[in-house]
């Protein structure tokens, strides 16, 4: 099941596939859900666009879907959550 529509040139056809690699990382399960959704988003977003930048406030900037964005993470779900959080990516990068 694809959950986002955008180009897959860029992101990989399956988010759960990367939520379930970050779940692997050494560590990962002690990180905060501002260290989570900054791992996440910095990994997804368009390299060699322009800088990923995370603020403290919850707000992660760059370039996704081809188009600038500013996603505010601090009503996410957590990642543990898969589905709901994969309906929120969806929400964010499609808006």
């Amino acid at each position: 099941m694809q959950w986002i529509s955008y180009d897959t040139k860029k992101y990989p056809a399956d988010f759960r596939t990367d939520l379930s690699l970050f779940n692997e990382r050494p560590h990962f399960h002690c990180y905060s859900q501002y260290e989570r959704l900054n791992a996440f988003f910095a990994e997804i977003h368009d390299t060699g666009s322009i800088e990923f930048e995370a603020g403290q406030s919850y707000l992660f900037k760059g370039i996704f879907n081809g188009k600038p964005k500013v996603i505010d993470g601090s009503k996410a779900p957590a990642l543990a959550h898969k589905q709901e959080f994969l309906s929120w990516v969806q929400q964010q990068l499609n808006s």
